[in-house]
């Protein structure tokens, strides 16, 4: 099992969306994967948390730190 982690930083465009989506696909079933993003961009923690489920994967936590991000806990559980 392997733990991933993705440090996204900034507003997201087209080609950040695509380049997450092609990171969810290198994740195998019972990977661990935490995403974190600023806590300003709540439409686009919606939307990751949607392409995380498209992907298979479900999502343990989400939540808001001390350093004002939001981190998405999530693991693969299906192809």
């Amino acid at each position: 099992m392997s733990d991933y982690k993705l440090d996204i930083s900034g507003c997201l465009g087209l080609n950040e969306y695509s380049n997450i989506n092609d990171y969810m696909d290198i994740v195998e079933i019972s990977d661990k994967f935490t995403i974190s993003l600023e806590e300003n961009n709540k439409s686009e923690t919606g939307i990751i948390c949607a392409m995380l489920k498209e992907k298979g994967f479900n999502i343990n936590k989400s939540e808001i730190r001390d350093d004002n991000k939001v981190y998405i806990f999530a693991n693969k559980i299906k192809n």
